[in-house]
């Protein structure tokens, strides 16, 4: 089921930037809003995947699916966007902390324009968006970037090292790493 999920999601990708619409189209105020969300998603899922992240990929591809269901559901005139490729020209050279600084300042964008709609969805007193919003995405976003936030936190503070000039700078490597890896692994 999944794999037809994926190929339906990238046959509507490879249309550009399609127009899918409700047959029973319903006084819906935040196209715009939701279409951002939309290729922000999809954005984040295909930055995610580039860099091997497939859970995180798979989690992304379906908040995107959630969003494209309930806009056609809601009547909104969904577009789903073409992708750009993301840049990985420099990703071989970056440090684990550098990779989950870039997962999260992503999953800050994507937290960012969450609150949009609501607040979209507030002023246009669409109380149906709102609250699919703040129940299906807020709490599980916040979630993420906590996670994200507090890895990087205990990465940069296990990874410390002493400089000659008596400076401590994080090397995000080695057995600090090591340590954190096996602390995942057991959680998990």
């Amino acid at each position: 089921m999944l794999i037809v999920k994926i190929v339906f999601t990238c046959l509507l990708i490879g249309l550009g930037s399609a127009v899918l619409q409700s047959r029973s189209r319903q006084i819906f105020s935040c196209d715009d809003v939701l279409n951002k969300q939309i290729a922000l998603e999809f954005n984040a899922s295909q930055t995610y995947l580039s860099l091997s992240v497939k859970e995180s990929w798979k989690e992304e591809l379906g908040h995107a699916e959630k969003l494209i269901d309930y806009g056609v559901m809601r009547g909104a005139k969904v577009e789903v966007p073409a992708l750009m490729k993301p840049d990985h020209s420099k990703w071989g050279e970056m440090s684990v902390c550098e990779v989950l600084e870039l997962s999260l300042e992503l999953e800050k964008k994507v937290n960012e324009h969450l609150h949009e709609i609501v607040k979209c969805a507030n002023e246009s007193k669409d109380i149906q968006l709102g609250s699919m919003i703040e129940d299906e995405f807020i709490d599980e976003q916040y979630e993420t970037n906590k996670f994200l936030a507090e890895l990087l936190t205990k990465i940069e503070r296990n990874t410390m090292q002493l400089l000659q000039n008596g400076t401590q700078v994080s090397i995000c490597d080695g057995y600090g790493l090591t340590l954190v890896d096996k602390e995942l692994l057991k959680s998990n």
